[in-house]
């Protein structure tokens, strides 16, 4: 009887442990670069500054199709944004998050938050997301955050990997990590839960 009650008194410390870990990955993904998944236009305005950059829809160029990028204040006529054109009436802003690293906002068409990027070329120039670094290989992606719902695509020399459980999306280039993506949709809880539990023994047993 003696040795029941111990096995139920573990079982119970190991669920308590694994729903406090859980809950705190869950709690990691609300937030990217210092931006979170709920903010407005107005929201990333006051949490990183005006940008640096804005990006323009993509359109036709001489040399195909691209997305124009405009710096507010420029007197470079390449550079300045159209007349009449505001900040805000772009779906794109990017930040410097450091000198190794460009961080990206994108907004639809309600100015809220619908991804939060970061591109790097150098180990620790990006923050980790969902405990994936840069320079992670494939392998260690799937490793550590498992394989339930995933979409996975090329691009040209790249590789887009989107975890839908998780609101995260995944570059490659060359079997290693080199930009990051939090969308700004939020998952249920639920599923977020059950991905991090179905993905915890890949996150406990070294790749």
């Amino acid at each position: 009887m003696k040795q029941l009650w111990l096995c139920l008194l573990v079982l119970a410390v190991v669920l308590a442990w694994m729903s406090v870990v859980a809950f705190r990955f869950i709690g990691s993904l609300d937030q990217y670069c210092g931006v979170h998944r709920s903010d407005t236009r107005q929201e990333v305005l006051y949490r990183l500054g005006s940008p640096p950059s804005v990006v323009g829809p993509p359109e036709k160029t001489e040399f195909g199709m691209g997305s124009p990028v405009y710096t507010p204040g420029s007197q470079d006529p390449k550079r300045a944004m159209p007349d009449g054109k505001k900040i805000e009436d772009f779906p794109e802003w990017t930040y410097e998050l450091n000198a190794d690293a460009t961080v990206s906002v994108y907004f639809d068409g309600q100015d809220k938050v619908e991804g939060i990027e970061c591109l790097t070329g150098h180990a620790g120039g990006c923050p980790d997301l969902a405990g994936v670094a840069f320079n992670d290989t494939e392998e260690q992606v799937m490793h550590k955050l498992g394989t339930r719902h995933v979409r996975s695509q090329l691009l040209g020399v790249a590789k887009e990997i989107q975890f839908d459980d998780l609101g995260v999306v995944i570059y490659l280039t060359k079997d290693r990590v080199y930009m990051m993506k939090l969308l700004g949709a939020r998952p249920a809880t639920g599923a977020v839960f059950l991905h991090y539990l179905m993905a915890l023994p890949g996150r406990l047993i070294p790749n």
